[in-house]
């Protein structure tokens, strides 16, 4: 799977701080502390987690997802993970 970060927005007037998600297989690490929510392609939640760094979506069937990351600040960061 590519590791590819693509930071989505950051609201007016806020100093853009990069956030990231790398993985390492089905274990993913967000570069600064945020809620994630992952999405199958339906748009159906999948899964959530709230204030971490780190989560493992190992329990997920294979398939396409998108994983977004959202600090308290306001950076968004969205990953699209193929297992």
């Amino acid at each position: 799977m590519n590791q590819e970060d693509v930071v989505v927005s950051a609201p007016e007037g806020l100093t853009l701080n990069t956030l990231k998600i790398s993985n390492e297989g089905r274990l993913f690490h967000v570069s600064k502390e945020a809620k994630v929510l992952v999405y199958d392609l339906s748009g159906s939640l999948v899964q959530q987690y709230e204030k971490t760094t780190q989560f493992n979506l190992s329990s997920l069937k294979s398939g396409v997802y998108i994983i977004k990351a959202t600090t308290t600040g306001g950076n968004v960061a969205t990953k699209k993970a193929v297992f």
